[in-house]
């Protein structure tokens, strides 16, 4: 089960050091790109198409590999923006995020 907790949301406490607030949907590519920086999330089950509750800074890594074309905009995780925590916004802008909303979420959201 997801989240730093195992309860299925992406909330966060003072327990959780690596922010767990964002709620993304993993493709191969992504994974393939946490794995060469050392955190491999395949062990714990994920596979590309997988919802995940991701470190925010994490996901910004992504957002920055693919910002410096090292790996395609498809590799970003896509974000529920409804299910993730707004902690995240203290090191990710909305409007990033809005970029990769999970598929059904308006621009709106």
């Amino acid at each position: 089960m997801t989240g730093f907790y195992r309860d299925g949301f992406c909330r966060t406490g003072a327990a959780d050091f690596g922010n767990h607030a964002v709620a993304g949907v993993v493709s191969e590519e992504f994974l393939d790109f946490t794995a060469s920086q050392g955190n491999d999330l395949r062990p714990a089950g994920l596979s590309g198409g997988c919802k995940w509750c991701l470190c925010t800074s994490r996901w910004f890594e992504a957002f920055q590999a693919y910002k410096d074309g090292r790996i395609s905009k498809e590799a970003v995780p896509k974000v529920d923006l409804h299910a993730t925590e707004d902690s995240a916004l203290k090191k990710v802008d909305m409007d990033i995020f809005k970029q990769f909303a999970a598929e059904g979420q308006t621009n709106g959201a």
